[in-house]
């Protein structure tokens, strides 16, 4: 059965030989949607809590 693990896994001897791009979709499929729900969360937090980003400034 496929799933990204185990593509990702599949492809790590491939990566040790030179070989990066059989991890490259899988891996991209895996950190984007994490880098955009992480900024999503940070946007909604400044929304719902204006004055907690001036504490973070000082």
């Amino acid at each position: 059965m496929a799933s990204l693990g185990n593509l990702i896994q599949d492809a790590k001897g491939s990566l040790l030989a030179g070989q990066w791009w059989p991890t490259l979709f899988p891996g991209l499929f895996v950190i984007v949607p994490t880098l955009a729900i992480a900024g999503l969360a940070g946007a909604w937090r400044e929304r719902i809590n204006p004055r907690r980003r001036s504490e973070l400034m000082l």
